[in-house]
């Protein structure tokens, strides 16, 4: 089964790694990963065990922007050390060690880290809503200028703030003095700061006769015009290079997404007939108002650097 994009942070053994000693059995069957790559296409897994797949069930192939979900076959689904899949199979390539799961009697494991993954990504709200993720990969915007976005400063640069971060190179960059009529700049020229939030292109080369008045090597572009930035850009991290309090992040999500299914209502005392859980109060010991439980509150601590300053 071909699928939307989808950007998974997290995989099933990163989540068993950081989670507590826990029984998983009833949200995870099979919990494998790949032996060797298939290309794009591929209706069969080489993976290291096909114990605990069940035949025409949900796979899910979670590896970071390539993640997707496909069907095992139906019987037979398997043979020695081979899933095979449903048509057209793998929307994808996929490299070796990429974890393969599938879900147990009350839910999928990595239906949870999927969720969390996009839940991390609107709380930070990098992109757009048809467009987040935090993967490096190149992306291209038109800004309107003047906005905290994009504008000229005093030293009659332009500074750029784009909707994702941390920025690590830049490739194309120009400015639209009038709708489709734009002047390109040099973007070796382009510098970005530490955290990789902010562009700066201090050298503006000069725009053709009858354009803005410039001064040798600079043009002078009026502050107040309305005009657009045009940025091609590469932004986010490696596959592979995800910052640790960020994956720690999603963790925490994925685990509040699984504290659903032992206390769907929310109550703040479980007595189950011995056994008497007592939950965290929301809000509790007047520290914090927001309602979230624990795992969400230390989440969105964890989440301040990712998350965009300018919506």
């Amino acid at each position: 089964m071909a699928t939307p994009q989808l950007n998974c942070y997290l995989d099933v053994p990163g989540f068993l790694a950081s989670q507590p000693a826990q029984s998983l059995a009833s949200i995870l069957g099979g919990n494998t990963t790949l032996t060797a790559s298939v290309l794009l296409g591929a209706t069969s897994l080489p993976v290291g065990t096909t114990a605990g797949f069940q035949a025409g069930t949900l796979v899910y192939l979670l590896d970071g922007p390539n993640t997707e979900i496909v069907f095992a076959a139906t019987p037979p689904y398997t043979t020695s050390g081979t899933l095979l899949l449903t048509a057209p199979g793998c929307a994808y390539a996929h490299g070796p060690n990429v974890s393969v799961s599938s879900g147990g009697t009350m839910g999928a494991l990595g239906d949870t880290l999927l969720a969390a993954s996009s839940w991390v990504e609107e709380y930070c709200q990098q992109g757009s809503p048809q467009a987040r993720g935090f993967f490096a990969t190149s992306r291209t915007e038109k800004l309107t200028m003047p906005t905290t976005r994009a504008y000229i400063d005093r030293a009659y640069g332009l500074m750029l703030r784009p909707h994702w971060f941390p920025v690590t190179a830049v490739s194309a960059v120009s400015i639209e003095a009038s709708p489709g009529v734009g002047v390109s700049f040099d973007p070796t020229q382009a510098e970005f700061d530490t955290g990789g939030m902010s562009i700066a292109v201090p050298q503006l080369a000069p725009l053709p006769p009858g354009g803005y008045p410039n001064l040798g090597a600079f043009t002078f572009y009026p502050r107040g015009a309305q005009m657009w930035a045009n940025l091609t850009y590469t932004a986010g991290f490696p596959v592979g290079q995800l910052p640790w309090n960020f994956l720690r992040a999603v963790s925490f999500v994925a685990r509040e997404y699984l504290a659903y299914a032992r206390n769907p209502t929310g109550a703040a005392i479980i007595r189950q007939g011995d056994v008497m859980l007592v939950q965290r109060l929301k809000g509790s010991g007047g520290k914090e108002t927001s309602g979230d439980t624990i795992f969400m509150v230390q989440a969105r601590q964890l989440l301040q650097p990712y998350k965009a300053l300018w919506v």
